[in-house]
Formats: structure tokens, sequence, C-alpha cells
């Protein structure tokens, strides 16, 4: 069992990694070091705090709270998504409601076939973790797809004009733009789906493994994790940007 020292040296080994990467940054100016060190506090707070309450939940047992948690990660993973559209043509206050509502509206469908299929239970071990990993996945597509839909619209802003002027429609254009976001977006979630089992072994499958679930059970299981990601990076990134400009129309950059 570990002990309280032993969790201190641990956690210095992480914040040694921290360290390096802020070194490296100051060292680039790319003036990311205070996001990363801010990010590294709230992630250790924030898993330790998560870890107590998993537990108390678990003694509770109680799964309409559980469900009830669900959109909680959701709107704590879309206000940090939120952040990353910083394109100045969308300036709404409510554009955080649509990121949440595309996060919530993908989150909820696969986690209810999760639970058709049998992968997932009510209970605060089974709903909790998915629901995290089926959110942090979520999170992680808008915050890239957002970054690439305003690097794409700044740099081909000339195309775009062009593409106007010869009455291309605006769901044409906007098909043209998300065919690159999804491209650029989604090549690493394809490449880890490639390496799985040959480059790495993922940690839900070990972790199956050590509570003695099959093998070939715990590589199904983690395949649906997998392919569940590539599904997230797909619709999550389609749906919010068609909801945004569906809601506030086709902005070029000002």
């Amino acid at each position: 069992m570990a002990t309280p020292k032993s969790e201190i040296l641990i956690a210095s080994l992480g914040y040694l990694m921290i360290s390096t990467c802020i070194l490296v940054d100051l060292r680039l100016k790319a003036q990311m070091w205070k996001e990363i060190l801010i990010a590294s506090l709230q992630s250790l707070i924030q898993l330790i705090g998560v870890g107590f309450a998993i537990l108390v939940l678990i003694k509770a047992n109680v799964e309409a709270l559980n469900v009830a948690l669900v959109p909680l990660f959701v709107l704590n993973g879309a206000r940090i998504a939120r952040k990353r559209f910083t394109s100045s043509s969308y300036r709404e206050a409510t554009l955080a409601f649509w990121i949440f509502l595309s996060m919530l509206t993908v989150t909820s469908l696969t986690l209810v076939l999760y639970w058709i299929f049998g992968v997932l239970t009510l209970k605060a071990n089974s709903i909790i973790p998915l629901t995290g990993i089926v959110a942090a996945a979520s999170m992680r597509s808008l915050s890239l797809a957002f970054d690439q839909y305003i690097s794409t619209v700044k740099n081909q802003q000339d195309t775009i004009l062009g593409m106007f002027a010869l009455g291309t429609s605006s769901t044409t254009i906007f098909l043209y733009i998300l065919k690159d976001v999804i491209r650029h977006i989604t090549l690493p979630i394809i490449d880890m789906l490639k390496a799985a089992g040959v480059v790495h072994i993922p940690g839900v499958m070990v972790g199956l493994l050590v509570a003695g679930i099959l093998p070939i059970k715990a590589a199904v299981i983690q395949f649906v994790i997998m392919a569940t990601m590539v599904f997230v990076y797909l619709t999550t990134p389609s749906l919010a940007l068609f909801l945004i400009v569906k809601r506030y129309g086709f902005k070029l950059e000002e």
C-alpha cells in the first residue's frame, strides 16, 4: 500500500515532467507555461476530489444521482471547450449553450448505446468513468476543431469569398471547411486505433484484465471505447459547428 510519503514522491515525478515542459516553453517563448502550470494544479486537485467523490457515490448507491452527474461533466467540458473558440466574429454569450448542447447530445447518445449493449450500468463505478471518457473526448475534439476551423477560415478566406462570389451556398462552403477540420482532428485517433495492441496496450483493457475479466471480453470492451473516440471526434465537432453556423450564420474573420 502506498504511503503519503510515496504519494508525494510520485506526484513530484509528475511535476518534474511539468517543470521540464515549462522550461522548454520559456525557452521557445510559446507562452503556454502559465496554462500548463494552472492546468496541472487543477488536474491533481480534481482527480483527488473525484476519487473521494466516487467512493462516496459507490457507498450511497443511488443510480438517479449518478445519472444526474452526467450533465455536470458535460457542462465543465463545454466551459473549457468554449474558451478555445476565439474567433472575433462570434461574440454571442449563448455560443456556450450550443457547445454544451452538442456535447450533451453526443455524450448522452453514446451512454445510452453503452447501456443498451450492456457495456454500462448505472452504478457509480461504471457510469462515472465512462461518462468522463466520452465527455473528455468530446471536449478535446471541440478544442482541436475550433482551432482548426478558425485557422482554415483565416488561411482560405480568399477562396471562401470567391466561392460566395460564384453563388456557392453557405452549406456547401461549410461542408468544404468541415471536411478539412475533420480530416485534421481525427488523424491521431485513427492512428491510435491502428496502434492498439501493437504499439501500446490501452489502459482500460489492462484494468479489466487485472480485475479478472477474460481477455476476449476486455479486448472487445477496449475496442468499443476506441471506436467511441472516433465516433465522438467526428460527430461532436460536426454537430457543434453546424449548430453555430446555423444559429449565427457563416462569418469570416474580421
